[in-house]
């Protein structure tokens, strides 16, 4: 049997709901010796900047499971790029000015953090309207993400619907669908996978979740995929798992399906 494992990317473990004050703490205490006299002042500016970290974790498409023990939903808005080049120009920006210049740090970082706030709300703005848009173009009934990218004009898309996964892009004012994936019944040969570790870590973090499989020579191959995640038409996202004629796992392997993201987080059983 595999060992146990749990999917455990940023949010389950450190951004639980209850841990924000702990986090607080924690920093009040390892901070410089000069400032731990202002106690409540820097436990206020920690936490501040805890809650600020999960804030913008939600706005990315991985998002964050912060709101444990009272639910494990993973909140996502799919409005920020993991790296954002305004953001960090902004920030960069301002450590210059402060360092070169010596400006009052409270006075011109309170300005960054105003712009950064009025940029997330503009993306927000923006992309909800693109959501709109290809809702729209689509004419389809079903639930719509729209993935962002480096490029403020440029997301891609997921649409689910009651039969079918759609992919594609939008560029400016054009939507394209890519490539479109049927939702294949559940079966004996998918069943038998999903007491794996690596499926059942999966199934804690998937949405859209796609799930095929094909025979082989001797026994089968269950891919499961999370279409959210689609790169260059490909699901690299997902579970790998072999089985022999019995439907007995041979092996498993969960993780991202491109040489340049190995290693996988989870292998059991044979390379």
């Amino acid at each position: 049997m595999p060992p146990t494992f749990e999917f455990t990317a940023d949010g389950p473990i450190r951004f639980r709901l209850y841990s924000f004050g702990p986090w607080s703490w924690l920093g009040r205490s390892l901070g410089p010796s000069a400032y731990r006299s202002t106690g409540t002042l820097l436990y206020g500016i920690t936490f501040a900047a805890v809650v600020f970290h999960v804030l913008l974790d939600s706005f990315n498409a991985y998002g964050v499971q912060c709101l444990r023990p009272f639910s494990k939903q993973w909140l996502h808005l799919d409005v920020l790029a993991l790296f954002e080049p305004v953001l960090f120009g902004i920030h960069a920006a301002g450590l210059i000015v402060w360092l070169a210049a010596g400006l009052n740090p409270g006075w011109m970082f309170a300005g960054i953090y105003a712009a950064t706030f009025l940029y997330i709300a503009i993306r927000t703005v923006h992309h909800a309207k693109v959501v709109a848009r290809v809702g729209s173009e689509l004419q389809l009934e079903g639930i719509c993400h729209v993935l962002p990218s480096l490029h403020w004009f440029r997301w891609q898309f997921v649409m689910e619907t009651d039969g079918y996964f759609y992919t594609g892009l939008v560029h400016g004012r054009e939507v394209t669908v890519q490539d479109v994936y049927a939702k294949d019944g559940s079966n004996s040969i998918v069943e038998a996978t999903m007491a794996t570790d690596g499926v059942r870590a999966f199934l804690q973090f998937a949405q859209r979740i796609h799930v095929s499989y094909k025979e082989l020579s001797d026994g089968y191959e269950v891919e499961w995929r999370d279409v959210r995640f689609w790169y260059n038409r490909q699901l690299p996202f997902g579970v790998d798992v072999k089985l022999d004629r019995n439907l007995k796992v041979v092996s498993a392997r969960l993780g991202w399906k491109k040489k340049t993201w190995d290693p996988l987080l989870y292998s059991d059983g044979a390379s």
